[in-house]
């Protein structure tokens, strides 16, 4: 018996695999149970152009807030719509340390989007920043572990550190579009120690939810000002747009 197949056996039997929904042990080579991978809600077609959140009318080409706002990204991509299942997976995710879910939704998102990823040659991998005080707490970034997912699977270096956010903010639900421009306003910069030379080329953002997109917004804005070309987004779960 081989180290790596020894030390495979330890931890399926002691740290078996579970289900990143209902988080019920799985059945051997299953990711995801069949009852709640039927739950999840995938983003498809017709979708926005700018954010990629659904839209209503296959002629609609933007969502609502990407018709009425400005953002500077030039494109975004998503799995899931935030709602049921998704929500559930992500919250334990997220706040419950639940982090060996990540593997799961790397391969889901290369399943879906790797090919075009692959196509627009990203120079880096980005994770959108949590505050210090909230990463200690919880222990992680959970945006961090999802960009590490991704580099490895695109084979493009993540900067974990390019971009920090330097001050506390208010939970961004709840607030509407203005208020949380304001609320995010010099909150996220961009960090000149982990990207010698500055940010250059077509970067891919990553985080776990995309809502009215101000997160994303303040990060790309950052990303442009210390040189980079481009900026593009990919998150786990969306809104809907209408």
């Amino acid at each position: 018996m081989g180290i790596k197949t020894g030390i495979t056996i330890f931890f399926d039997l002691f740290f078996p695999p579970r289900c990143p929904v209902c988080d019920k042990i799985l059945k051997k080579q299953e990711k995801i149970c069949t009852k709640c991978k039927k739950e999840l809600k995938w983003v498809k077609e017709p979708r926005c152009f700018k954010c990629g959140k659904p839209v209503e009318a296959q002629e609609q080409e933007y969502c609502r807030d990407c018709a009425g706002g400005s953002f500077h990204y030039i494109r975004g991509f998503a799995l899931w719509i935030y709602e049921g299942a998704a929500r559930k997976s992500i919250a334990a995710f997220k706040y419950r340390g639940r982090r060996e879910y990540v593997s799961f939704y790397g391969e889901e998102l290369m399943k879906a989007y790797g090919k075009e990823l692959k196509r627009l040659c990203f120079d880096a991998v980005v994770p959108v920043p949590v505050y210090k005080e909230k990463e200690r707490l919880r222990g992680y970034n959970q945006a961090e572990l999802l960009a590490k997912e991704i580099g490895r699977a695109l084979n493009v270096p993540v900067k974990t550190k390019a971009l920090l956010r330097v001050r506390s903010t208010k939970p961004q639900k709840g607030l509407d579009y203005k208020e949380r421009q304001k609320n995010l306003e010099g909150a996220i910069q961009f960090f000149p120690d982990d990207c010698k030379g500055g940010m250059l080329g077509r970067i891919l953002l990553v985080d776990d939810i995309y809502t009215t997109g101000s997160t994303i917004e303040a990060c790309t804005k950052s990303l442009l000002q210390a040189g980079a070309g481009e900026v593009y987004f990919i998150t786990l779960c969306t809104g809907k747009g209408c």
